[in-house]
């Protein structure tokens, strides 16, 4: 094992663009940045109703067409078909995930904080399915960009592993950021429930460095939760 690379790292593929492979030329940076722009402004100008399928399109487009051509030519060193090992690092995921959910949840109910409501939520469980496999590639794709951008210019200073805690944090709190119009300036469930519990699948990301498999993970952590919600009857909610 490479000793600049993390414990946890499959060191068969790297992370992009710090290295120069691909080069992050000026206009890769610009076209990278207007996607991640507009996918921010899709998510606080779109916020609830029958215009959530749009919204998850215009998210997810605006971060994979900038992806896709900035890393033309070498889109299997981010997107391949997942492993049989890979299948385990997404049910582990999306267990540790849950874990850390349900204990910060707990955590800041004990302390008063009190539990934001998803603005975002869609009563409609096939539109809210198809909405969520849809915006979920585009939110993975916009941490992404930003966790590469952050890295290539962390790089310049820091050595690889550095790099890597400094854009993870930043993507992540550009996540929380991105979670505003959802569940509002509720600052510690942006910092703890959002940038912290869901660093789980950046740390995914770097083991794999296969998109493909956090895609799955947050599709298994958002859709099965939300699916649950949704099928219980109103009854079973009034007891």
């Amino acid at each position: 094992m490479n000793q600049n690379y993390f414990f946890f790292e499959e060191d068969e593929y790297d992370i992009p663009f710090y290295k120069k492979t691909p080069r992050l030329t000026r206009n890769n940076l610009i076209i990278l940045l207007i996607g991640f722009i507009i996918a921010i402004a899709a998510q606080f100008i779109i916020i609830e109703g029958q215009q959530v399928i749009l919204k998850a399109c215009i998210i997810t487009l605006a971060t994979l067409i900038p992806v896709v051509y900035t890393m033309r030519g070498n889109l299997k060193t981010i997107f391949r078909i997942p492993k049989a090992r890979d299948i385990l690092t997404i049910i582990f995921g999306f267990l540790v995930y849950m874990a850390l959910s349900i204990l910060i949840s707990s955590t800041l109910l004990a302390l008063g904080v009190p539990s934001p409501t998803n603005n975002a939520v869609v009563t409609d469980t096939t539109i809210a399915s198809i909405s969520m496999i849809i915006q979920i590639l585009g939110e993975e794709l916009l941490k992404f960009i930003a966790f590469v951008i952050t890295m290539y210019y962390a790089y310049k200073k820091y050595d690889r592993k550095n790099s890597i805690i400094i854009a993870l944090i930043v993507s992540q709190l550009l996540f929380a950021v991105f979670h505003i119009p959802a569940y509002g300036l509720n600052i510690p469930h942006l910092l703890l429930s959002i940038a912290l519990v869901s660093s789980v699948l950046p740390v995914i990301y770097l083991r794999t460095k296969n998109i493909t498999v956090t895609y799955l993970t947050h599709l298994l952590i958002d859709l099965i939760p939300t699916l649950l919600v949704l099928m219980i009857p109103t009854s079973l909610l009034l007891i």
